[in-house]
């Protein structure tokens, strides 16, 4: 197992996000596991996006994504993932989402993006939590 990391910052050099990755080998087949905390913003969007594309050489067969720590995802974030998943799904994998905070994952819907992913057996507790999400905002 080879584990690697790298930390995003903002314009002001303080840091908003990191991307934790574990490169696996199990059972004749190897697994990239990736976990991304904090905030994927504007202003280290494009740092996000090179990492992203770096990583998706890797002839992994599972991809796996826990976004559970991520709080906020901006559309140049969203965009790496998608192209990460694309490229994935091209060779016929898949990249599994194991873990997201519920209001990523609402993000992922309305943009129409969660068709790229694998939410496994967790998508139905997440549309709940996104539907009683939405009723608590709707009752403020």
């Amino acid at each position: 197992m080879t584990t690697t990391s790298r930390i995003f910052h903002d314009q002001t050099g303080k840091p908003t996000a990191e991307l934790s990755m574990k490169f696996i080998f199990h059972q004749n087949e190897e697994c990239v596991e990736l976990n991304i905390y904090g905030a994927i913003l504007s202003d280290n969007a494009e740092g996000f996006r090179k990492f992203i594309h770096e990583i998706t050489n890797y002839p992994a067969q599972r991809w796996r994504l826990n976004l559970q720590n991520l709080k906020i995802l901006s559309t140049r974030g969203f965009e790496a993932l998608v192209k990460l998943a694309k490229k994935i799904r091209k060779r016929g994998h898949i990249v599994e989402i194991t873990a997201v905070d519920p209001i990523v994952f609402y993000l992922m819907r309305e943009n129409r993006i969660d068709k790229y992913f694998d939410f496994g057996v967790q998508k139905h507790r997440l549309l709940e939590s996104q539907q009683t999400l939405l009723n608590s905002y709707c009752m403020n």
